[in-house]
């Protein structure tokens, strides 16, 4: 059993570890006890027969009045289903057969999930790095692959005293940034200034590097490797100053709010396995649930990003040279 408690806000119960792909909730959260979780995630087998009853939908689901089945493929052979109960309730109960925990969707319905709970909360992932370098809490943004945790390797780097709160994935709420540490993500691409690796992480890295850089392993291993750097744990902290990360001739350009609001909750919608709509399963529970608004809570996200940019400093910079964003932020927070 695995017990997480998320920044004393959501709290999961699970029969599997969570640290896993594209969800990876960090071990930090684990605890020892939870009294009332917000999501119960469970993995054994479901018998189709208990779920006759409920009106078809499709060719995959059959609906009850708080319970979505879902039947992928032929259960009889390969057991692929999924329930989904009390997803427009404090508690949602997600079941997994063992073979659908293995091949199935899982990190997206696990995903959506925890975005709609958190939501409740005015808490919402965000595709962002978060980093307190020089006495400022800074946030860098920007497309996938633009060049966030080079910049935020590098950053650390410069400072020995620069704390990490998230490389990839913060969570805004209440006008605080509110840390998600995992292991940093590197690509052969990124640049890791000269943070200090084992003689072994060196190795890795270097076998990695090779492999991603083949696109037949590049498509079996997420183009991805990691390292693990020195984070603020379980901590949060309000932000000041947000960097747009942009390719271009070496410049900063001041954002107005509105232009940088979009910006953040555009990127954000790339951390697709945080999206309300992540799965065909969870719209159609909102289908079907009607006062279940993923539109409406979508409206939500931007507002808590609207709200939080309110006392933000934002800023789009452009480099097209390897540790240039970094320098950038340096000299600009030198300024301030």
């Amino acid at each position: 059993m695995y017990l997480y408690n998320i920044h004393n806000v959501l709290s999961i119960r699970s029969d599997k570890s969570l640290n896993t792909k594209y969800i990876e909730i960090p071990d930090v959260f684990l605890t020892d006890e939870i009294k009332e979780p917000n999501i119960v995630v469970k993995v054994c087998r479901i018998k189709p027969e208990h779920y006759l009853s409920g009106e078809r939908v499709g060719d995959k689901y059959r609906w009850g009045e708080n319970w979505l089945y879902l039947d992928w493929g032929l259960p009889s052979i390969v057991g692929l289903q999924a329930v989904i109960k009390g997803l427009d309730q404090p508690m949602t109960e997600l079941i997994f057969s063992p073979l659908f925990w293995k091949f199935g969707d899982v990190s997206y319905i696990i995903g959506a999930t925890i975005s709609i709970h958190l939501l409740r909360y005015d808490i919402t992932p965000v595709h962002a790095a978060c980093i307190s370098f020089e006495g400022k809490n800074i946030l860098i943004t920007g497309l996938s692959n633009m060049g966030k945790t080079s910049t935020v390797l590098n950053l650390l780097s410069i400072s020995p005293e620069a704390q990490l709160y998230g490389d990839d994935t913060v969570l805004f709420g209440n006008d605080r940034v509110y840390s998600f540490p995992r292991a940093v993500g590197i690509s052969p691409k990124t640049d890791i200034g000269s943070i200090g690796l084992s003689g072994w992480q060196k190795l890795t890295k270097k076998v990695q590097d090779n492999l991603l850089r083949l696109p037949v392993f590049s498509a079996i291993l997420g183009n991805r490797s990691s390292i693990n750097v020195k984070q603020k744990m379980i901590d949060s902290c309000r932000p000041e100053i947000c960097y747009f990360l942009r390719e271009g001739s070496p410049d900063i350009q001041e954002l107005d709010k509105s232009t940088a609001v979009k910006l953040l909750y555009d990127t954000t919608q790339t951390l697709i396995h945080f999206r309300t709509n992540a799965h065909h399963s969870i719209c159609t529970y909102s289908y079907m649930k009607k006062d279940l608004d993923l539109f409406e809570l979508e409206k939500k996200r931007r507002l808590i990003i609207s709200n939080l940019l309110d006392n933000v400093e934002c800023y789009e910079i452009f480099s097209n040279k390897k540790g240039g964003f970094a320098e950038i932020i340096r000299k600009h927070i030198s300024k301030s």
